[in-house]
C-alpha cells in the first residue's frame, strides 16, 4: 500500500515489488546512496511504487520453508524432501518431492500442480534460481 498525495493516484498495480527493494527505492528517493554491498538484492522500484510502472520486477525470490521464485504470472518450487505440513501450525509449507508450478493469475490458493503441463516455464523458472543460487 501506497499513499503519498499528489504523487500517488488511488488504484491497484500488479507490479511485482520485493519488501527488499524499499532499501534502494527510498535510497534513490532521497538522492542518497547505497555503500557497496550493503544491499546487494535491493532493486530501486520507485516507479512501480508510484504507479509510473505496471511490471515491476521481473522476478521475486521466495523463502519460507521451501524456496521458490515468482514472476508474477508463475510460481515454481523445486522438489524438496521437507515436511509438507506443520501440525503445529496448521499450514501446508510448500514442501514436496515433485516440481511444483502454480499460475497465479488463474490459482491465488496454489491448489493445482502445472508443472508436468508446463515443462517450459519450470525450465525457465528453474534456470532463475539455479542462477541466483549460484549453481
Amino acid at each position: 500500500i501506497v499513499s503519498w498525495q499528489g504523487k500517488v493516484k488511488p488504484g491497484v498495480s500488479d507490479a511485482l515489488v520485493s519488501h527488499i527493494d524499499l532499501f534502494a527505492s527510498m535510497a534513490h528517493l532521497i538522492d542518497g546512496n547505497i555503500e557497496e554491498g550493503a544491499a546487494p538484492d535491493s532493486r530501486n522500484a520507485l516507479p512501480a511504487l508510484l504507479g509510473k510502472d505496471k511490471k515491476g520486477r521481473e522476478y521475486i525470490i521466495e523463502k519460507a520453508y521451501a524456496i521458490s521464485v515468482n514472476d508474477g504470472e508463475w510460481k515454481y518450487i523445486p522438489a524438496n524432501n521437507g515436511r509438507a505440513y506443520d501440525d503445529l501450525t496448521d499450514i501446508e509449507l510448500g514442501n514436496s518431492e515433485v516440481d511444483q508450478l502454480y499460475n497465479l493469475k488463474n490459482d491465488r490458493g496454489e491448489k493445482v500442480n502445472l508443472a508436468t503441463q508446463h515443462p517450459e516455464v519450470v525450465a525457465r523458472l528453474k534456470a532463475i534460481l539455479q542462477k541466483e543460487q549460484g549453481n
